[in-house]
């Protein structure tokens, strides 16, 4: 049974993964005058994060490991992500460096050449492939979150302050998640929210 729960985390961890890829893309392709990603549709690859357990609750862990684990410090140190740029160094430097260091098409060359799966110890499998996915998904979940959070806050300041708090390096992709679901919350029927609210009442009996 624990084998049937990694292995449906593995899968989980791969999907999303690939989902985010593909949306990013799809958001740099409408640059371009190409398709154009709705809203909607970034919700439900951010939900499969929630759904799935995918977000990364903090790096400590992983790096209290690489100080502790030789193991998993050499391996990590082996996983290029760039000529330049190891695992290792991704675990330790937070989201605004990883943006600048790394592009979409790194972590895609990265995710599909199967550099984690056998290759980091298995214990940390897991935790290394949120890591990747947090680090990689970070922009997109700023993207998608920054006008319902200018909406949660009544559009009392420009976007363009919305986009530097939005930034921030404190914010986690699940917070950028739950600024999602407050809005859509509070945009919800009044109706809706009632029932919602009940529902959540039952579950707590």
């Amino acid at each position: 049974m624990q084998w049937c729960g990694a292995t449906q985390q593995w899968l989980a961890v791969f999907v999303a993964f690939g989902l985010v890829c593909v949306a990013a893309a799809n958001y740099e392709f409408d640059e371009f005058g190409g398709y154009v990603l709705e809203q909607a549709e970034a919700k439900m690859v951010m939900k499969l994060f929630e759904k799935h357990g995918l977000f990364e609750k903090s790096t400590t862990d992983l790096k209290k490991c690489l100080t502790e684990d030789q193991d998993l410090a050499d391996k990590t140190t082996d996983l290029k992500l760039l000529p330049d740029l190891s695992l290792h160094d991704l675990i330790l430097m937070g989201p605004d460096q990883a943006a600048k260091r790394l592009s979409l098409e790194d972590y895609h060359r990265f995710a599909w050449a199967n550099q984690l799966h056998g290759q980091v110890p298995e214990k940390y499998y897991i935790a290394c492939s949120k890591l990747v996915c947090e680090k990689l998904a970070r922009g997109f979940f700023r993207r998608w979150a920054l006008y319902p959070f200018w909406d949660l806050i009544h559009y009392l300041v420009p976007i363009e302050c919305c986009e530097a708090i939005i930034a921030r390096p404190a914010w986690s992709n699940r917070d950028l998640w739950n600024i999602c679901v407050a809005a859509a919350r509070k945009n919800a029927p009044a109706k809706k929210r009632k029932n919602s609210r009940t529902k959540s009442s039952a579950k707590r009996r």
